[in-house]
């Protein structure tokens, strides 16, 4: 590329040496355009974010258009009175309205009962196709000796193309090695033409340095000096607070405006924003409404009383007991506690003789449960 760059640098060297300015100099072409755009300027009368020429043009266009339709351009009457005109017509003509879907039901219906009569196949029948389908996999397994399925054939062609490949090249798929000594290459060519590794940050960090100096130097700040933007802000505020002769944290305006909000509210519906009137009047007629229609005030607990009476009453038909009839809760326990005597060998008050067996025997020390067990078995026989 050495040839290319030489005569690329000579070439734009003679530029340079012809014209003055180098090959990033805008200052020819800047003033160029900023020629045409004075001439322009003093053609026209008007400079280049003008657009008076345009919006006079526009209104004048527009104002002849509404004196010839007697139509302004927002004005959709035309429109709606030639889209009602042809609706009409073609209503007129085939006598269905522009939303009636039965020519076009009576056309599709035709079409596939003509269909049918011809293929003897309706059109929900997918037995052709699936006939179709299944010749022309009869044939290709018939050709190939190999089934729709059948991943042989492939996995044949990519074994075959990857054993040449690795004839070839002599690295198999999955060997690195050339695109690892490719990029060693190229990081090796690089660090010898900039003297910098691929990771060294010295150059960006310097390039990074010397804007922020060109940057403080024109600018007297540097890159963490706010004063500027307070400064600036400051500013705002003064403007702001010179227009409005309010500050910053002044909230007069927002509480006049409130102010005046809530006099309308109050001016028109006559209650203040904290009188509670209107909402007890209205929760008062529906509670007037809810007991015209029902018959029972917001307190009369007679409705669920009724119900729950009901609910006992047909529980007890069912059961044969009342609410406080504790006779089947009686016979239940009963039941339980014969089964347990019957099953360890002790009553339900059989607990005072238990702890004495268990403490104390003929003077001897406490008994374990077995024993206990074994001790009132044989007492009882």
């Amino acid at each position: 590329m050495r040839p290319l760059e030489e005569t690329v640098a000579g070439l734009l060297a003679k530029t340079t040496a012809i014209t003055g300015h180098g090959p990033g100099d805008l200052r020819p072409l800047q003033e160029i355009v900023a020629g045409l755009l004075a001439k322009t300027t003093a053609i026209t009368g008007h400079g280049l974010g003008d657009l008076r020429p345009l919006q006079e043009t526009v209104a004048r266009l527009l104002a002849k258009t509404t004196a010839i339709t007697g139509h302004g351009p927002g004005d959709l009457r035309p429109l709606q009175e030639t889209v009602a005109g042809l609706l009409a017509k073609t209503t007129a003509i085939t006598g269905h309205g522009p939303g009636d879907l039965r020519p076009l039901q009576e056309t599709v219906a035709g079409l596939l009962a003509k269909t049918t009569a011809i293929t003897g196949h309706g059109p929900g029948d997918l037995r052709p196709l699936q006939k179709t389908v299944a010749g022309l996999l009869a044939k290709t397994t018939a050709i190939t000796g190999h089934g729709p399925g059948d991943l042989r054939p492939m996995q044949e062609t990519v074994a075959g193309l990857l054993a040449k490949t690795t004839a070839i090249t002599g690295h198999g798929p999955g060997d690195l090695r050339p695109l690892q000594e490719t990029v060693a290459g190229l990081l090796a060519k690089t660090t010898a033409i900039t003297g910098h590794g691929p990771g060294d940050l010295r150059p960006l960090q310097e390039t990074v340095a010397g804007l922020l100096a060109k940057t403080t130097a024109i600018t007297g700040h540097g890159p963490g000096d706010l004063r500027p933007l307070q400064e600036t802000v400051a500013g705002l505020l003064a403007k702001t607070t010179a227009i409005t002769g309010h500050g910053p944290g002044d909230l007069r305006p927002l509480q006049e405006i409130v102010a005046g909000l809530l006099a309308k509210t109050t001016a028109i519906t006559g209650h203040g924003p904290g009188d509670l009137r209107p909402l007890q009047e209205t929760v008062a007629g529906l509670l007037a409404k809810t007991t015209a229609i029902t018959g029972h005030g917001p307190g009369d607990l007679r409705p669920l009383q009724e119900t729950v009476a009901g609910l006992l009453a047909k529980t007890t038909a069912i059961t044969g007991h009342g609410p406080g009839d504790l006779r089947p809760l009686q016979q239940t326990v009963a039941g339980l506690l014969a089964k347990m005597t019957a099953i360890t060998g002790y009553g339900p008050g059989d607990f005072e003789l238990g702890a004495t067996l268990f403490t104390q025997r003929d003077g001897q020390g406490p008994q374990r449960s077995g024993e206990l067990r074994s001790t009132r078995r044989s007492e009882v026989e």
